[in-house]
């Protein structure tokens, strides 16, 4: 029965596209999926020593070996472990380089750690807005 059970666990792994691995020394989590339109994706989150995700960079599969970045978010904590800052780039394939960060939003919190506001600032066009989120 529990080889059943098992196999089975193994089956729906394999069947949701989505295979998990994680290397605590490095704190990275690797996460393998295919897209509705048929893109192989890979995503690798990097986490700090408390297991908060630091960044989480995307790419996609360009041929059997060769990954191309796509997208990259960045995480700033507290000194509490509130999430007060993420950052949002884009791979410039044509420089071989992350562009500048294109949006980023910014988290406020209470005395009480509570989430009171965020706010989301379009770094490529400068224009910022408000973003309620809690309600």
């Amino acid at each position: 029965m529990k080889l059943k059970t098992i196999i089975l666990s193994v089956m729906i792994a394999l069947l949701a596209g989505n295979v998990y691995s994680q290397d605590k020394k490095d704190a990275e989590i690797v996460s393998y999926y295919r897209t509705r339109s048929g893109h192989n994706m890979k995503t690798v989150r990097y986490q700090n020593e408390d297991g908060k995700c630091t960044q989480m960079i995307t790419y996609v599969r360009k041929s059997k070996d060769n990954w191309e970045p796509v997208k990259k978010y960045v995480y700033d904590y507290d000194k509490e472990g509130n999430l007060i800052n993420m950052t949002y780039s884009e791979w410039n394939q044509r420089s071989g380089r992350w562009s500048e960060a294109k949006s980023q939003l910014v988290y406020n919190y209470d005395s009480q750690g509570e989430l009171i506001a965020m706010k989301q600032v379009n770094i490529y066009n400068r224009c910022n807005k408000e973003v309620d989120l809690l309600h």
